[in-house]
């Protein structure tokens, strides 16, 4: 297959319109169902009567602030006490998403990546206003576009790696313990800002790293510390899913797996159905199109069958992120054989 198509053709062909379709499924067509309470609880002019309608900004940013009213009040309803149902899908969730937002940090540390350092964070926030299911086909469009192996396949510093298991295990995670601990509108509304703190923390960490001789040797290890801790971690969540919907593989699929028909109000559906039903969306096409993105990592038609069905009993048995976690460890090793190899051709050329 031509370069060009299977790295820009094909993506774009199957990425981009996938992007579309949920974009205007979850903020067209859902939203005028008329199950969200957005224009009560969040108006565009302050009013201060609603509890999800605070000065988190101090009243100095009243736009960003309309839009963390707006996003506080989506996640609230699945978090507060009485929606005990769906918090397993929740957690899950929520811990599953790291292997996936781990990587676009990975990549843009790689020595000579072309994604800069702060794109990750810029990301982030996107898919945090925009979802993840709408934003991660974009991103793996744009990383097979730019040539996965010429720009992608290049080791990570020591310190680099490292700073980004710390930035994850800090930023990302001590916000989704609080939020699942004290599921509180401003603990809600700080969360929201994950990116921002992994890609501080992961800043100050460099630096600070950065005066150390071990800063510059190989970070491939550490890459494989990070994806297997993530994967132990997701494992864990899903296993407490399976317990809680008493290992019934029928109730496990209805609450991760969304109906094609939308919430009705008139059938008493509300915020919370229809929350419920925008994540389930947005679980499904984060994950599914990182699955089909990891098939761009298989060099025969042996390994995208592997990929394939780990991607189906992996999703069942360990979760969808540590799913996610056991395609990048593989092939973060096979690009580490493929260094190892370049070496030992270039040790004999020379």
């Amino acid at each position: 297959m031509a370069p060009s198509l299977k790295n820009a053709i094909l993506p774009a062909l199957i990425f981009l319109p996938t992007s579309a379709i949920l974009l205007k499924y979850l903020f067209v067509d859902l939203l005028q169902t008329g199950v969200f309470t957005t224009k009560d609880d969040c108006p565009e002019i302050f009013a201060g009567k609603s509890q999800y309608q605070l000065h988190y900004l101090g009243g100095y940013l009243p736009k960003v602030e309309h839009i963390a009213c707006i996003l506080v009040s989506f996640f609230h309803p699945l978090l507060r006490p009485g929606a005990e149902g769906v918090s397993p899908f929740i957690r899950d969730f929520a811990v599953a998403l790291a292997p996936c937002a781990v990587v676009p940090f990975f990549e843009a540390y790689r020595n000579n990546s072309k994604f800069f350092p702060g794109f990750a964070m810029i990301m982030g926030l996107i898919y945090q206003s925009f979802t993840v299911g709408v934003t991660f086909p974009i991103y793996w469009f744009i990383l097979f576009a730019l040539g996965p192996k010429r720009a992608q396949g290049f080791e990570i510093k020591r310190g680099a790696a490292e700073s980004v298991l710390v930035g994850i295990l800090l930023g990302y995670f001590v916000p989704c313990i609080a939020i699942i601990i004290s599921p509180t509108v401003p603990v809600i509304a700080a969360w929201q800002l994950f990116p921002i703190y992994v890609t501080v923390i992961a800043a100050i960490y460099r630096f600070i790293r950065s005066y150390q001789p071990s800063y510059n040797t190989s970070g491939t290890n550490v890459v494989y510390l990070t994806y297997i801790i993530l994967f132990g971690l997701s494992s864990f969540m899903h296993f407490n899913a399976w317990l809680a919907y008493d290992f019934s593989l029928s109730k496990l699929i209805h609450n991760f797996i969304p109906p094609i028909e939308l919430p009705d109000p008139r059938k008493g559906h509300g915020a919370l159905q229809g929350a419920l039903h925008f994540l389930q969306w947005d679980s499904l096409m984060v994950f599914s199109s990182t699955f089909v993105a990891s098939l761009w990592f298989a060099e025969n038609v042996k390994q995208g069958v592997i990929l394939l069905v780990w991607s189906v009993v992996g999703v069942l048995v360990f979760g969808p992120g540590a799913t996610v976690a056991g395609i990048f460890l593989w092939r973060e090793k096979k690009l580490s054989d493929l260094r190892v190899q370049n070496l030992g051709k270039f040790k004999q050329s020379y």
